[in-house]
């Protein structure tokens, strides 16, 4: 029961941290801008930005128990194998939902709330990409944790809480909703970003550079059409 408790305790403290940084934005733009028009709308962009997160949550469930039996089995190639595998299918999976969602922004807000709600398109258009560094960050420290690596995580998020609460501050101050969007976003970019080369330099495992080129250049086509074809259908609307 011990061994268990150790190994859960850094876990909850992991997404314990991850409720109050993704959480947290919301309170300092109610507290500093002081503007419940404008705390709805940031609340309205960071609704529907979630969808995003609870796309990957199948993901995050599943790798921890996997790597886990990896680490018994001391099978560092089909480690490698597996870790390849799983993060070409998150990207090629979540990148495609997150370019639309950005593309289409204010016609999601338009969807859900009504055409009063328009000003939540733009920070929805940041928190999207911020929820997509946050849905990676929990793939990252999910493999981590089923490799014993409980602690790495938690120290990583643990230690993003004063940089958000800094960034919060400042942005808001200076770019209002945007700002708080901008804040969120890079806090969960640095913990991805973070994650990432704890995790890779350990396995030794990185995701091939032609499948990463091939992968970012259909992300760039998809988001160019997916503009052409909304303003496209929007002109036709209008004339």
């Amino acid at each position: 029961s011990l061994r268990l408790i150790r190994f859960a305790f850094p876990v909850m403290l992991f997404h314990v941290s991850a409720a109050i940084l993704i959480n947290g934005d919301i309170f300092f733009v109610k507290s500093i801008l002081t503007d419940d028009l404008e705390t709805g709308f940031y609340a309205a962009a960071q609704s529907i930005s979630r969808i995003i997160y609870f796309v990957s949550v199948g993901f995050n469930v599943v790798l921890l128990p996997a790597f886990a039996s990896f680490k018994l089995k001391h099978d560092a190639e089909l480690t490698k194998r597996y870790l390849y595998r799983v993060l070409r299918l998150f990207v090629l999976m979540l990148g495609p939902i997150v370019v639309m969602f950005d593309s289409s922004a204010d016609t999601i807000v338009r969807m859900f709330y009504g055409e009063a709600f328009y000003p939540a398109t733009y920070p929805l258009r940041i928190l999207v990409w911020g929820m997509a560094f946050w849905a990676t960050s929990g793939a990252l420290g999910a493999i981590l944790q089923g490799g014993d690596r409980q602690s790495a995580p938690t120290f990583i998020y643990l230690a993003l809480l004063p940089l958000n609460i800094v960034m919060q501050v400042v942005f808001i101050h200076a770019f209002q909703l945007i700002g708080a969007a901008t804040a969120t976003s890079m806090t969960f970019l640095v913990g991805m970003v973070l994650l990432a080369v704890r995790l890779f330099s350990e396995q030794k495992a990185v995701m091939k550079k032609l499948s990463f080129v091939r992968i970012s250049c259909s992300l760039i086509v998809l988001h160019l059409v997916c503009n052409r074809v909304i303003y496209g259908v929007r002109g036709s609307i209008v004339l």
